[in-house]
């Protein structure tokens, strides 16, 4: 149900956030978005900037429940498990398939390198994290999905 908030002396009207299924985010994880004139996108699951979401207020407000408001703030969607939205500089929101690997959501969420780069980092934490499990140490095999991109970036240390 839609509430309401006051920040800075402005009264806002707080939408209700979107609940995605894990099918909505899917299919928004693999869109790629077009602009005006038809071209693509450099990336898949753009769903918005802050013509979207976010706060927004208005010159003489705006009506809401036939209640007066400075203003309104439109969260981001809730979304399924296994999957992120995360911010795109100078491009808005994009929802993208969560990583199990510490390193490879650190690096997304901070776009360092790129789709590529990440699942890479993905695929070598779950590699290690077998190759560990195989040798019977389970401890070891924990910290390889667990690790900092810092740590993933320094190596695996002669192991």
């Amino acid at each position: 149900m839609p509430s309401s908030t006051v920040e800075n002396g402005y009264y806002y009207f707080v939408h209700d956030a979107e609940v995605w299924d894990a099918k909505k985010c899917e299919k928004a994880a693999k869109h790629t978005a077009k602009d005006g004139y038809g071209t693509k996108y450099p990336f898949e699951g753009f769903i918005g900037g802050c013509e979207r979401y976010g706060q927004r207020r208005y010159n003489g407000g705006c009506i809401r429940n036939d209640e007066h408001y400075d203003g309104e703030i439109l969260p981001l969607p809730i979304v399924a498990d296994g999957f992120q939205i995360i911010h795109q500089s100078t491009w808005g929101y994009r929802i993208v398939k969560g990583y199990q690997a510490r390193a490879a959501r650190e690096a997304q969420e901070t776009n360092y390198g790129d789709k590529v780069y990440w699942d890479h980092l993905e695929k070598s934490a779950r590699e290690l994290q077998a190759f560990f499990l195989s040798k019977g140490n389970t401890v070891k095999a924990a910290e390889m999905l667990t690790r900092s991109l810092a740590d993933a970036l320094r190596g695996n240390e002669g192991t």
